[in-house]
């Protein structure tokens, strides 16, 4: 989404070559929100008609967010659960599963659980980590 003008018109450029049939060039574009918003103004649309496929990754479910909590702990080399489930509940609620609001809502928890010595995120917690989001 933070490509200039530029950028995107030279994309659209290279995709105009025409290749041997047993040659193929794929293009991933990768983007937020933002970036399929702005592709929807009339000066893209020459780049948009030459997409082929197109996908949008949707939030977490509400099912889906204590194993995604699991799982990202586990990377970090966590092996035990952090949050207790009415937290991980209220994360849900808040961030309405969209990743990048739930990764900071939850190192912002993980930092003030840890400044109380607390072994388990609660919900009073996310709830006090909340207030120093920009975006809620």
């Amino acid at each position: 989404q933070m490509y200039s003008h530029q950028v995107l018109e030279a994309v659209r450029l290279f995709l105009n070559f025409e290749f041997d049939s047993r040659d193929y060039v794929i293009l991933l574009l990768c983007g937020q929100t933002e970036f399929r918003k702005r592709l929807r103004y009339a000066v893209y649309e020459p780049l948009v008609q030459r997409v082929t496929t197109q996908h949008q990754f949707t939030g977490l479910t509400a099912g889906e967010i204590e194993p995604y909590l699991t799982h990202r702990l586990a990377v970090a080399g966590v092996a035990h659960p952090l949050f207790e489930p009415a937290a991980a509940e209220f994360i849900y609620q808040v961030t309405k599963g969209i990743f990048r609001k739930i990764d900071l809502l939850c190192m912002q928890s993980l930092q003030r659980a840890a400044e109380e010595k607390l072994k388990m995120v609660d919900q009073p917690t996310v709830e006090q980590a909340l207030k120093q989001n920009f975006w809620a």
